[in-house]
């Protein structure tokens, strides 16, 4: 099977770490964020996933995905640009930007209404039991060009 099918099917394992499944496991996290899949969320998130949110809040796993089933988190439109990827044994790192509307009823949407926004992100996998589990995320918010 293909490396990318591999990354996106979390019950498929691969026989180690690529840059293209490593791409395609952090498409696949994007498009459950984006969805709001929770379930399918569960599947990939390792069990001490941490993120440093843009809104200053360290998240746990459990809040990661207590704010996705409440729609919190929720997305109308979100494009992920990785600029950088590297892999280093069993880690995988990407850094770029995302382009997001927020989702009515998010907390983003709160802040920027239906105005598109930008972030900065740094994700970071674990490669384990033949598959990439996401361990770590650090996302800043983009100020607006004046």
């Amino acid at each position: 099977l293909p490396a990318a099918l591999c990354a996106a099917a979390p019950g498929l394992a691969q026989a180690g770490p690529t840059e293209e499944s490593l791409r395609a496991a952090d498409q696949e996290q994007r498009r459950l964020v984006k969805e709001g899949d929770a379930v399918g969320l569960e599947k990939i998130l390792h069990p001490n996933m941490v993120i440093n949110g843009p809104d200053g809040r360290v998240v746990t796993r459990e809040m990661f995905l207590e704010s996705t089933r409440a729609g919190a988190i929720s997305k109308q439109d979100f494009e992920r640009v990785p600029e950088a990827v590297r892999i280093t044994g069993t880690i995988g790192v990407l850094v770029g930007h995302e382009n997001i509307v927020a989702a009515p009823g998010s907390r983003d949407y709160a802040k920027f209404g239906k105005m598109p926004f930008q972030r900065r992100y740094t994700n970071v996998f674990l490669f384990e039991g033949g598959r990439w589990l996401f361990l770590a995320r650090q996302a800043s918010v983009v100020p607006p060009a004046k």
